[in-house]
């Protein structure tokens, strides 16, 4: 693509300029590329939007729970 001009990146390409981010929960760590994060107006975390080719497994009292994000 040098020297051509385009009106948009694609996913693929916005994927792969984000970074990973550690985070560090009372149900399990873990690193992975995020869209965006929602919080709980007293700035508690209410939400992660991970990017959709992205899945974590996560601790839950009644086991492991794959953790996706629902378009």
């Amino acid at each position: 693509m040098n020297g051509k001009l385009t009106g948009f990146w694609s996913e693929d390409n916005e994927y792969n300029m984000s970074e990973a981010f550690n985070f560090d929960f009372h149900f399990g760590k873990f690193s992975k590329k995020i869209i965006g994060l929602y919080f709980y107006p007293k700035g508690e975390l209410k939400s992660i939007t991970f990017w959709p080719k992205d899945k974590i497994i996560i601790e839950a009292p009644s086991g492991k729970m794959l953790g996706i994000i629902i378009p």
